[in-house]
């Protein structure tokens, strides 16, 4: 027969410590009782169902133990000094029914020297089915340096049933440096109902099976040490689940990356920060999983060794890369495939078979750089497929090492708000353009080498554009870059003064600059060696139409020709503007971007009055 469950009460050293209205004074065990706080206190583990009985023998493995003892809110029960602790299930913090346990955090150490082993589930912070109103309940543990704790089953921080607005509490768990968690199966869940919230603080080591920072309530986990995940890495798991996820120094592995992505927003609202260096082996990243989830990735530092990054995977998602200086690097140790499936970054996503309807939102913005490992003549191992929105945002957003690609038959802007931009003083170095022979212009912000003909999707991304190197008037093709950088318009980097009189309505709408060179290297700076057997270019650009009204604007292309801005093209309807073949451009002697400056411009046409007297 299974041993009865136990449960400890603290002792005090005297009655009048407890106010005479302390509900629960009924159900705590008072007597001549020492070393109340230390779990190999004997005399201190009573019988739940007959709480003034000692059991007289410590817990074992084949116990359910209940820490819910009023005296645990302002001293800990600790284990320490080589002291083994075991139990079966066990929970800190427990309200067993409405009249039992008040509002209250129950504190729990494993110090220098202690050990804990639980062979069941760990509850921090539980009510118990029925138990409604009335009571606020928290568990905190803390593993201090040299203390261990292991778990062979679930552990959930923060957990309860049919809460309401007064009964929830913040339950944590803290892994000091020195100290060391392992939890050898099942999942390890930070805030399990709605309404609890759940916090965990590793800065030692803390090893889990599946973890899960939300499950369906409010989660949060800070790592500022050694975190290893077996299996599951999710955060926001649950419908209705907050969860974030800081990384503030340490490391992090993870054993099934290659099959379990980390999924950031899984069905709830999801946040991952990158506050620190963080380096991974071979990940993949889902920022924004299934229909209503919302996912964001903040980087303020380094992020490397991501295989494949999805900011929004399925229907009704939405997932968001906010660059806040930092940098991420794609492996490019394998070549990816054709169809992406190797090492990429999806932004958005659309239905490509179908009637290519936006179904997944993305977004990246910020500043920051998002590179590769790899630097070499063929840039197919790293790509990016744009479905949603990519923003300078407040400096430069460095994309220049990635060459994107998708398939040819796509409209990757159905939606008409996709594509590329640059504000607050932003700038946008687009990823590379290899020209392919197949067709003329080169595409660049756009998927392949669009001209419009042979069936293929004219350009659609807003702000991606076609570059038409020629020689005696016929198309020449190289195996060298284009490069094209995108300017918001208020920079101060801009040469010369832009045509635009914004006081009758002028705007802006893009500001870029163009290159075709041999370099394979970082496009940061500007590129050493331009290509110069090309005499003259042609440019079409897909502007921003929202801006855009054609019953009272038009639209106009300029090109900077070393002193002053010239009007090469026009567009009065429709969603391009183009110039016919211009000559190369150099602005100055030290300058090697040999197709120049463009700006596109919309214009307020003022209307004509006739007066008659």
């Amino acid at each position: 027969m299974r041993k009865p469950t136990l449960i400890l009460r603290t002792v005090l050293v005297a009655a009048a410590s407890v106010a005479a209205t302390d509900a629960f004074a009924d159900n705590i065990a008072w007597g001549n009782k020492t070393g109340q706080f230390v779990w190999s206190s004997i005399g201190n583990w009573l019988s739940a169902d007959n709480t003034s009985v000692s059991m007289n023998r410590l817990p074992d493995e084949a116990d359910d133990v209940f820490l819910w003892a009023g005296g645990l809110n302002s001293s800990p029960l600790v284990v320490q000094n080589g002291e083994v602790a075991l139990t079966r299930n066990f929970s800190i913090s427990y309200v067993k029914n409405s009249s039992t346990g008040n509002t209250r955090n129950i504190l729990f150490e494993i110090a220098d020297g202690g050990v804990m082993t639980n062979a069941g589930p760990v509850v921090l912070g539980n009510i118990a089915s029925g138990v409604t109103s009335g009571r606020a309940v928290s568990g905190s543990a803390t593993v201090r340096s040299g203390g261990a704790w292991t778990a062979l089953s679930n552990v959930t921080v923060g957990n309860g049933l049919t809460p309401s607005a007064n009964n929830a509490h913040t339950s944590r768990i803290v892994v000091e440096q020195g100290g060391k968690m392992e939890q050898t199966a099942g999942e390890f869940i930070v805030a399990g109902y709605a309404g609890y919230d759940g916090v965990v603080t590793n800065a030692g080591e803390l090893a889990a099976c599946d973890l899960l920072v939300g499950e369906s309530g409010n989660g949060k986990f800070v790592n500022d040490g050694a975190l290893a995940v077996a299996n599951k890495f999710r955060v926001a798991r649950g419908v209705g689940s907050s969860g974030t996820f800081v990384h503030r120094g340490g490391t992090i592995s993870h054993a099934a990356a290659s099959s379990q992505p980390i999924r950031v927003g899984y069905l709830g609202t999801g946040r991952f920060e990158v506050a620190a260096p963080l380096a991974f082996s071979s990940e993949m990243m889902v920022v924004g999983n299934e229909n209503g989830s919302r996912g964001t990735l903040v980087v303020g530092d380094a992020l490397s060794g991501i295989k494949i990054l999805k900011l929004g995977e399925n229907a009704g998602s939405e997932g968001t890369l906010l660059l806040n200086g930092g940098s991420v690097t794609v492996n490019a140790t394998t070549a990816a495939t054709a169809s992406d499936s190797g090492h990429a970054i999806w932004v958005g996503m659309v239905n490509e078979s179908g009637d290519q309807a936006q179904t997944a939102t993305g977004r990246i913005q910020g500043h920051g750089k998002i590179g590769r490992t790899e630097v070499d003549t063929d840039a197919r191992h790293a790509r990016i497929k744009n479905y949603g929105r990519i923003v300078a945002d407040g400096g430069d957003l460095d994309l220049g090492l990635f060459r994107l690609v998708g398939l040819p038959t796509v409209d990757a802007n159905k939606c008409g708000t996709n594509g590329w931009f640059a504000v607050n003083g932003g700038r946008l170095i687009y990823p590379r353009r290899l020209p392919v022979s197949s067709v003329n212009h080169v595409a660049v912000g756009d998927y392949g080498t669009f001209s419009g003909t042979h069936g293929n999707p004219d350009i659609s991304l807003v702000n991606s554009l076609q570059i038409g190197l020629y020689k005696n008037g016929e198309q020449r093709f190289s195996n060298n870059r284009t490069f094209a950088i995108l300017y918001a318009s208020d920079r101060t980097d801009i040469p010369g003064t832009i045509p635009c009189d914004a006081a009758v309505g002028d705007k802006v709408l893009g500001v870029w600059r163009l290159g075709h060179f041999s370099d394979i290297g970082d496009v940061g700076a500007a590129p050493e060696t331009p290509w110069s057997a090309f005499d003259s270019v042609s440019v079409r650009i897909r502007f921003d139409d929202s801006e855009v009204d054609f019953s009272k604007d038009t639209v106009a292309l300029y090109r900077y020709d070393g002193s002053m801005w010239g009007r090469v093209g026009k567009a009065t309807s429709g969603i391009h503007v183009e110039t016919n073949e211009l000559q190369p451009r150099y602005d100055s002697e030290s300058d090697n971007w040999n197709i120049g400056w463009f700006a596109v411009v919309r214009k307020r046409i003022n209307p004509f009055v006739l007066v008659v007297r």
